[in-house]
């Protein structure tokens, strides 16, 4: 485990570089992949709640991405189709854009919505499968 000082230093490091990219971006937008990264990385260490608060992002989307950093990839096929729409769309699937993630957005039909961010590196994912267990019984 890191020391304190440890901790308080690198985690000050990343506030800076995340200060840095929001005082030098041209437009609102989703922060890059890299800061993300180094973020879920510090979360591991330090803790969602201290280094969501440090740097002034959202708990649950840090929480979320560190959470998804322990979990193993889906396995394609786990689960039958739903017999719902699900749209996936070409432009997110074929379009520029960072190569580290797949993003699928899940809204029900009580309008609620749910957006994951599953890593490149599960190349089997199965989005109607996710979709069904989403829907539930």
């Amino acid at each position: 485990m890191a020391r304190q000082g440890e901790a308080a230093g690198e985690v000050e490091a990343l506030r800076g570089r995340v200060e840095q990219w929001r005082l030098t971006r041209a437009r609102q937008g989703r922060m890059p992949e890299a800061l993300w990264r180094a973020a879920v990385s510090a979360a591991q260490r330090y803790g969602v709640s201290h280094v969501a608060r440090a740097l002034g992002v959202g708990h649950a989307a840090l929480k979320a991405r560190t959470s998804a950093a322990h979990q193993p990839c889906p396995q394609a096929g786990a689960a039958g189709r739903p017999d719902g729409f699900v749209e996936v769309s070409a432009a997110q699937l074929l379009g520029p854009g960072p190569a580290s993630s797949l993003v699928i957005e899940y809204v029900a039909r009580e309008g609620s919505r749910l957006t994951l961010t599953v890593p490149a590196s599960c190349q089997g994912f199965d989005v109607p499968a996710l979709v069904a267990a989403l829907r539930g019984p």
